[in-house]
């Protein structure tokens, strides 16, 4: 497959995540161009000898006719010695594209924990979100293929790092990623740490991105750098690029004034959120408050303690 001119058919799987673009680590971070299909990592489906396809709805017939395989559950697959055959690209997942992006992970930054939109919604808001994700994914991890339980929903976000007039920095939500556990895993190094998976998640984000050690290492320490840096500062949390359905607010958060602040004591801390230019509905009262480009997102406060 070709781009509009003549190129090769870039996969990125976090379209619209800004990438490293000085120093060292900038290098690792450019597209690549994978040469070898790697070993799977072992998954219980779809089993030695297989990759697993991200076919949507929309496209069964066509993989069907290219002669993909499916289970049950409308989960396609291919064997591994064809997925070598340019026809399979649409479909494979990032770990056997051969032109691609490198997944870029940021950590969350302190400021920023616990205002995800899995932690604001009520279960049933945040099931409908998660599972149009798992649709588009042909119910298959986008990252490696397989799958050892049920799917996870990501939020990928997009820092921001320059100072805004109001004094607040904007992270905005570019996607949802559908992933099996370990994938998911690699997106939290720090919850990785401290499950004993480091070691894990390093060797699987080497295989998929084809790092080196070295590389993986220069990543780490960018990582961490940038981790600390984004948590000195107040994160507005903008969903304006992302087409969302009306929100339950989880009536867990205390509404605090008319203004769509909420706030909520989560285990690391108090936050509070202030949420606008989104339509919303909290303890079954809708609300679509007014936007403008100066409200437009959540506004988010970490009170760790309080």
């Amino acid at each position: 497959m070709t781009d509009p001119k003549g190129l090769p058919a870039l996969f990125d799987v976090m379209p619209g995540v800004r990438r490293p673009t000085t120093g060292p680590v900038a290098r690792i971070h450019e597209p690549r161009i994978r040469t070898l299909l790697p070993r799977g990592f072992g998954g219980e489906w779809p089993g030695p000898g297989y990759i697993g396809l991200n076919v949507p709805r929309s496209s069964r017939a066509a993989a069907l006719a290219l002669g993909a395989g499916h289970d049950e559950y409308q989960r396609f697959f291919v064997a591994r010695s064809q997925a070598v055959d340019p026809k399979w690209q649409p479909y494979l997942p990032l770990i056997a594209r051969k032109h691609f992006k490198p997944l870029c992970v940021d950590m969350i930054p302190e400021s920023s924990f616990g205002a995800s939109l899995k932690n604001l919604l009520t279960d049933s808001s945040w099931n409908e979100i998660r599972r149009s994700s798992y649709h588009a994914s042909g119910t298959v991890c986008l990252c490696c293929g397989e799958g050892s339980g049920a799917l996870q929903c990501h939020e990928v976000w997009d820092f921001d790092d320059q100072p805004a007039g109001d004094g607040w920095q904007t992270q905005r939500l570019k996607g949802l990623l559908a992933v099996c556990g370990p994938c998911h895993m690699m997106f939290h190094p720090g919850l990785a740490n401290i499950r004993g998976l480091s070691e894990d998640i390093q060797n699987r984000l080497r295989t998929i991105n084809v790092w080196s050690s070295d590389e993986y290492n220069q990543h780490a320490q960018h990582g961490n750098r940038m981790h600390a840096i984004r948590s000195r500062v107040s994160w507005r949390l903008d969903f304006s690029d992302f087409k969302l359905p009306e929100l339950e607010i989880d009536p867990q958060w205390q509404q605090v004034d008319d203004a769509g602040t909420f706030s909520r004591t989560l285990p690391i801390g108090r936050c509070v959120t202030r949420i606008t230019g989104v339509a919303y509905r909290y303890k079954g009262k809708p609300r679509i408050p007014g936007e403008s480009p100066e409200t437009r997102g959540f506004d988010t406060i970490m009170r760790p303690g309080v």
